[in-house]
């Protein structure tokens, strides 16, 4: 620790590894900041049934102190950049994936640590409940006070969820009844043009003048384009886009369930 020359950190670890210089491992993985390879290296010990449980109980506590530790650093690396973000955040995932993992299919009684490590990815939202539910299903003897808070919570959390949805549902439902009203006020009955001023340059309207439905009117040589209001232009090509997406969204759907049906016929299911 206290040598300030020059050498090889892999070099370093190669040697320490295969002398199984316990500390020494240790040390070189920190200083090349492999979280995962420690991981790797106490959940080694941890699930060795040959070793007391104070020494097993040791390397459960440091395995979550490392998880922790590896948190800070994906903290830290947002500033680095996406990609460096983005790394840091799947290398944060699968550490915690693999605690619990690890912990689940333990002989040992680890209900407590369950519970902090599900509690911490759900608030991270490391992982989707599905998921969560298969890595526990793995172990038949899990009591239900071990994961009962994490599944109150996540349905809290979905009914916030869908309550959310609902909202942006009745919003959007209301939207659609607003349109269909003025389609038909369009389509039914004559627009009356009385605007007198130009939109664009608010000076008095003359001739050649340009009149659009959303009720903005423009002399001819104030308008970007022709065909769109200046005002309105954005907005429409982003409900366009919008439109084009669903569309697209809704062509995808279709084209899995139809090869799902088109599996299962071969399949005969």
């Amino acid at each position: 620790e206290n040598y300030n020359g020059r050498y090889d950190p892999y070099h370093v670890l190669a040697l320490v590894q295969q002398h199984d210089f316990e500390k020494g491992i240790l040390f070189m993985l920190k200083v090349l900041q492999l979280s995962e390879e420690i991981v790797a290296h106490y959940a080694k010990v941890f699930e060795r049934r040959d070793l007391s449980v104070e020494q097993r109980t040791a390397a459960k506590h440091k395995l979550i102190e490392t998880c922790r530790g590896s948190s800070t650093t994906s903290a830290a690396s947002v500033s680095k950049g996406e990609a460096a973000r983005k790394a840091a955040s799947e290398a944060e995932r699968s550490m915690w994936v693999s605690l619990l993992s690890i912990l689940v299919r333990s002989d040992l009684d680890v209900s407590d640590d369950i519970a902090i490590v599900l509690q911490y990815v759900q608030e991270k939202d490391l992982l989707p409940p599905v998921a969560v539910v298969e890595i526990l299903s793995t172990n038949p003897n899990l009591q239900l006070r071990t994961v009962r808070q994490y599944v109150l919570s996540m349905l809290a959390a979905d009914d916030v969820a869908i309550k959310a949805n609902q909202e942006v549902l009745r919003h959007n439902t209301k939207a659609i009844t607003e349109s269909h009203a003025a389609l038909r006020q369009l389509t039914t009955s004559a627009t009356v043009f009385q605007t007198t001023k130009c939109t664009g340059c608010s000076a008095p309207l003359d001739l050649p003048a340009v009149h659009f439905l959303c009720k903005h009117s423009y002399h001819k040589r104030c308008l970007n384009d022709a065909l769109e209001c200046n005002q309105c232009s954005q907005q429409t090509r982003k409900m366009i886009q919008d439109q084009k997406d669903e569309e697209a969204a809704v062509e995808e759907h279709e084209a899995f369930f139809d090869s799902v049906a088109a599996a299962e016929a071969e399949d005969g299911f």
